[in-house]
């Protein structure tokens, strides 16, 4: 890693931030953006054409095999941190999870089936976790919530939740259907106030319906009274409520702790796939603006065809430039608005954006030094 190459101050005024952040809009994933945003030019060649290779890897299968995604890709870091604290993870968290593990999972059959072990290699070893990804999908419906069928238990506890609701409204549509009844309502419906059904009584009628009030209107001209014929029931299906709401936490609880045993290998298959949607969006960004993978020397020689500032809108006039050669001083001079400041800072910024991995807007046979340090002096 280089020293002055670094320096926030000549990554600013070379603009690298500006194509950064571009970079990082071309990311599916937001721990993809992440590493994007944390991008920094590196100074080892071997590593920096590793990085351009994966790039041209990675916009080679964008170019013949377009619905090649990582759409599905979801940050599980909060419920990861969650479950290896002991929590309980919401059923929305285990729908991210799946999500993730069905990229995963299709990312390796496309690697499977294609050959591209510049880039297999981020997911080769990664564990497709099929025990905890049918478990998931077993107990929690794709819409976010515990399956009925998630449990025996569960199963006839909303079985009975279901019969005891309908004995209580049965139960209330008698009453409100009855003619002794119907001139002490205000409406002839069925409500809930403090999660128990109840009728709306008019205030003026209130001694003639035995039940207990649980509400008034704003008005104070209607209560809602809870008729004495349903208590009981209301008690049981109160009751049943809480024993259902018990076996749900049971049931979240119980998958939460196998999250917790695949913790770490769900936290290197997020990491893994983030990599490779940043290679990704350098694909992308190299497709955008036209971009071809420049070579690389460690003699101070560069050389660039017709290269274009990737930041200007409308006609860009390229630059052909070459130092380290012949001589290795370079003067410009010339007119204001003659392009001097542009060509400096298109050098510049196309050594920081080769030595990220970025491939760069200019014609075959661009080719590069490794600098260890970049200065910039502008304005």
């Amino acid at each position: 890693m280089g020293g002055k190459v670094l320096e926030e101050k000549v990554l600013q005024k070379l603009e690298y931030d500006q194509v950064i952040n571009i970079l990082a809009e071309k990311c599916t994933s937001r721990l993809g953006k992440e590493l994007a945003l944390g991008l920094k030019p590196i100074t080892v060649r071997a590593e920096i054409e590793i990085r351009q290779r994966e790039t041209s890897v990675a916009k080679e299968i964008l170019r013949l095999y377009p619905e090649f995604s990582l759409g599905g890709l979801r940050d599980l870091r909060s419920c990861l941190n969650k479950a290896k604290k002991g929590g309980v993870l919401e059923p929305n968290e285990f729908l991210k999870i799946t999500a993730t593990l069905s990229v995963l999972r299709q990312v390796k059959r496309f690697f499977s089936e294609k050959n591209y072990p510049l880039l297999e290699k981020y997911v080769a070893d990664l564990p497709l976790l099929a025990v905890l990804e049918k478990q998931i999908k077993k107990q929690i419906t794709k819409e976010g919530l515990v399956s009925d069928r998630a449990t025996q238990e569960l199963f006839r506890l909303r079985c009975r939740l279901k019969n005891l609701k309908g004995k209580v409204r049965e139960k209330l549509d008698s009453l409100i259907h009855s003619p002794q009844m119907v001139k002490f309502l205000q409406e002839p419906l069925i409500t809930i106030r403090n999660q128990r059904f109840v009728l709306p009584v008019k205030q003026e009628y209130r001694s003639e319906v035995a039940g207990i009030v649980h509400d008034q209107s704003a008005s104070g001209a209607t209560l809602f009274i809870e008729p004495l014929a349903v208590v009981e029931l209301n008690n049981e299906l109160d009751l049943c409520e809480v024993q259902e709401r018990a076996e749900v936490t049971r049931i979240l609880r119980s998958l939460s702790e196998l999250v917790t045993k695949d913790e770490q290998d769900l936290r290197r298959i997020l990491y893994s796939l983030a990599k490779l949607d940043l290679i990704l969006a350098k694909a992308k960004l190299s497709t955008l603006w036209d971009c071809g993978e420049p070579c690389f020397n460690e003699r101070g020689y560069l050389k660039i065809v017709q290269g274009r500032h990737p930041l200007l809108s409308g006609k860009v006039v390229p630059i052909t430039i070459e130092l380290g050669a012949v001589f290795d001083a370079l003067i410009i001079t010339g007119p204001n608005t003659g392009g001097k400041t542009v060509t400096l800072k298109t050098v510049g910024l196309f050594v920081l954006m080769a030595q990220t991995g970025l491939h760069l807007p200019a014609e075959t046979g661009t080719e590069l030094a490794v600098f260890k340090n970049v200065y910039a002096d502008i304005g």
